[in-house]
């Protein structure tokens, strides 16, 4: 099974549409709702800017992991924790991501409540503010990305589920 996670309104065909809106293949609210038992065997996840709005991040990951085989590839894209558009927008209850958020459920940082499975970062991309700060190459914008706020708009990653 493929599910495109936290749908809202954007349906891929193919994929299994989850999200607390009407139009959605099933209705849950995420990180609230239990996936399980509808969700199960989950082979690939899209998440595309609504982890922001989940709330409980602690919880969906969980519980989304319970439904996913060993191996599922969760492609998620969230705003970046330095991109103040996305700090003050109200709807955004867990707008706290970067590249190390995910890595608190993987072997070196992981709890008690994720003891189940851990999570491998396979890829990071950023997207970065070029019209804000013009033209740089790779190790210029790593360096400002650490330093200053609104240089990264959006971070995209694949997450590898091991059970």
């Amino acid at each position: 099974m493929k599910i495109n996670l936290g749908s809202g309104e954007n349906l891929i065909k193919g994929y299994v549409n989850i999200d607390k809106r009407p139009i959605a293949d099933i209705k849950k609210y995420v990180g609230k709702d239990n996936l399980a038992p509808e969700i199960h065997d989950v082979e690939e996840v899209i998440i595309h800017h609504a982890a922001e709005h989940f709330p409980n991040l602690i919880f969906w990951v969980n519980d989304l992991a319970s439904c996913c085989i060993n191996g599922c590839i969760w492609k998620i894209t969230v705003p970046y924790l330095t991109w103040t558009l996305s700090l003050s927008n109200p709807y955004h209850v867990s707008p706290l991501f970067t590249e190390r958020t995910f890595r608190f459920f993987d072997d070196i940082y992981k709890r008690e409540q994720s003891k189940d499975f851990k999570l491998h970062i396979l890829k990071t991309k950023f997207t970065y503010n070029y019209s804000l700060w013009g033209k740089h190459n790779q190790s210029e914008w790593e360096d400002m990305r650490l330093k200053y706020l609104n240089v990264v708009r959006q971070m995209y990653q694949e997450i590898k589920v091991i059970k």
